[in-house]
């Protein structure tokens, strides 16, 4: 009876000692997966060696010592495929990008970087720096850079892009340079090179809040018509005093990229006309395999033939499926909304449909006559209408 109580203590014990050992595997596995730090002394007491993912994001107020800590621990990260590094809103930080890029040199592997430097007082030289590090990075296939409401100016852009350009894996590509005082030169110095980014099918790029005007869509349209194997385009140029010629001559290069088949504009507060939008996508109409269509027109001075001859041009997309239309802010009165509608339900290979007309001149009892009006399309599985 003593040796059967004794060896069921001894099983017990056993047990809670191996339940015990389970948990604290279980911790430290934890603990070397955490990928995610916000406390860079945290970051830097991680398994360094081991990690494949990591996102840094850096505290708001961050010493010169803990820069100079951070980038070397960088270093040391030699596994590293996935780096995303949010540095923004921070000032003062302009001489230490170099360091802290020039330490990923080690990292090989690197296939896809996301780095957040908006509001930073970065400049040409900077930024040209920047990009001298990243065209080290042979392996980056995804690289997304947000650097909005910095003075990187023409210059730097241009440097930014030759950089970029060196990256011949690279397949998706998002540049946000808004805010950036750039001009017209700027579209085509910053896009030209990524002609020998043969691999690249998507492309994201935001030009807000700057002054790039009828000629920087000139020279985005050339640049942007020897990317040939993309199929995903999105494009922001709000607020940049952007015409008719413009949006039209950017349309038109955009027919080389026969392959596409999501494209966004964000073309809102620009000086289009009534005729554009008609041209715009009648020139996108021959662009086969569109099945994601997004544009953002708001406040661009569109009235009741505008929005008809928009609804026209949108109805004769082969393979549309998926339709979102932002038109705020306009001068479309009731007749005009009928007729856009009208001239839509046309397209009956439609599938999702979004509307926005808030902000013109409509009335509340618009809204049920449609939404009828919608409900014809026949295969329209969703849809949203705000008036």
């Amino acid at each position: 009876m003593f040796k059967q109580g004794f060896y069921l203590f001894i099983y017990l014990q056993i047990n809670l000692l191996k339940n015990q050992i389970v948990i604290l595997n279980k911790k430290k596995q934890m603990l070397q997966q955490k990928n995610n730090f916000e406390n860079i002394k945290e970051f830097l007491s991680s398994s360094l060696a081991s990690h494949q993912s990591i996102t840094i994001n850096c505290p708001s107020k961050i010493s010169n010592e803990d820069f100079q800590d951070l980038s070397s621990a960088l270093s040391k990260c030699c596994e590293l495929i996935t780096l995303n590094l949010y540095l923004g809103n921070k000032k003062n930080i302009s001489d230490h990008i170099q360091n802290l890029f020039q330490n990923l040199v080690n990292c090989h592997n690197l296939q896809n970087l996301h780095v957040f430097l908006w509001n930073n007082e970065i400049g040409i030289k900077a930024i040209s720096e920047l990009g001298i590090c990243i065209q080290n990075f042979q392996a980056i296939k995804n690289l997304s850079l947000y650097l909005d409401n910095n003075s990187i100016c023409d210059q730097g852009a241009k440097n930014l892009g030759d950089s970029i350009a060196k990256c011949k894996n690279l397949t998706n590509l998002t540049l946000s340079v808004a805010y950036n005082q750039i001009t017209e030169q700027c579209p085509f110095n910053l896009c030209s090179p990524l002609a020998n980014c043969q691999n690249l099918s998507t492309l994201l790029i935001t030009f807000d809040g700057n002054s790039i005007g009828d000629e920087g869509m000139l020279g985005l349209a050339s640049a942007i018509q020897n990317l040939v194997n993309l199929l995903d385009f999105l494009l922001d140029v709000g607020g940049n005093a952007i015409e008719d010629f413009g949006i039209n001559a950017l349309c038109q290069s955009l027919t080389n990229c026969a392959k596409l088949s999501n494209l966004t504009f964000y073309l809102e507060s620009n000086m289009i006309e009534a005729s554009c939008e008609q041209n715009f996508c009648s020139i996108l109409n021959s662009l086969i395999h569109i099945k994601t269509l997004k544009i953002y027109l708001d406040g661009c001075v569109i009235n009741e033939e505008g929005a008809y001859q928009l609804g026209s041009a949108l109805s004769k997309f082969m393979n549309l499926q998926d339709l979102q239309l932002s038109l705020r802010l306009n001068q479309i009165n009731a007749n005009g909304a009928l007729r856009f509608s009208s001239a839509l339900k046309r397209n009956q290979r439609l599938q999702s449909l979004f509307i926005e007309l808030t902000q013109n001149q409509l009335n509340d009892e618009l809204d049920l006559v449609l939404m009828r009006q919608f409900q014809k399309m026949i295969r329209l599985v969703q849809q949203q209408l705000l008036i």
